[in-house]
């Protein structure tokens, strides 16, 4: 049955009204692509894997969340026999911090950086496939914030490749990572230092965990376990 003009009319201005259809797609409003920072995409084994989150809107009225923590992302590599997801594993409520950074969307391209071995340490050598579900941006109403009422954004995928580090290269990447550790000056100075180490996987690399595990070291009366970073030795 073919609905008369003035009929159509009607239905359209119904919608509108409930809200029900008409308004434009989100994923069309807003654009949410991944990319390997500085282009680079081959890696060896520990080496810090930097992803570029890049946003626009081309309409006005959508926030991004910009703070650094990757607990407002899902990201899922492929395959999965490879690594392994120690940040979910540690955290499996993915708690949110109490930071906040907003930025307003635009057409004017919007980045956040996220460190990929933060998420996930990657066992093998081989060639992965990355994508990422962003919780990032919402639209304020009221007191509606990103961590209530998010938009879930799906990524582009995007491909890299990690080589095997050998025995030797890891030794002599752990006594470089060592002697940064032993020279800071402050606990986030250290910290900094320490997530390389974290990021290695082999034997050197986890004999100098568990070493600074059982003494760590100690910065105005406090040392890193204070903190509840964690240690990541697989």
């Amino acid at each position: 049955m073919k609905l008369k003009p003035h009929c159509l009319l009607l239905l359209t201005i119904w919608f509108a009204a409930t809200g029900l259809a008409v308004s434009q797609d989100v994923k069309d409003v807003v654009s949410f692509r991944i990319s390997l920072a500085g282009g680079k995409t081959t890696y060896r084994t520990g080496e810090p894997v930097k992803l570029i989150f890049t946003f626009t809107a081309v309409e006005p009225g959508y926030l991004l969340e910009t703070y650094y923590s990757p607990r407002f992302d899902d990201i899922i590599v492929t395959p999965k026999d490879g690594i392994y997801d120690w940040l979910y594993r540690y955290n499996r409520l993915y708690s949110y911090d109490d930071v906040s950074v907003v930025h307003q969307l635009s057409i004017s391209p919007a980045q956040v950086e996220i460190t990929l071995n933060e998420l996930v340490r990657f066992d093998n050598p081989g060639k992965y496939i990355v994508k990422a579900v962003s919780r990032r941006v919402w639209k304020p109403k009221g007191d509606v914030s990103f961590r209530s009422n998010p938009i879930l954004l799906s990524s582009n995928e995007i491909e890299l490749e990690i080589k095997e580090l050998s025995e030797a290269e890891e030794r002599a990447e752990v006594k470089r990572i060592a002697t940064l550790m032993d020279s800071a000056s402050s606990l986030p100075q250290h910290q900094i230092f320490k997530r390389e180490l974290d990021y290695l996987t082999g034997d050197a690399s986890t004999v100098e965990k568990v070493s600074r595990f059982i003494k760590p070291p100690v910065f105005g009366g406090v040392t890193w376990l204070d903190t509840g970073t964690g240690l990541n030795t697989g």
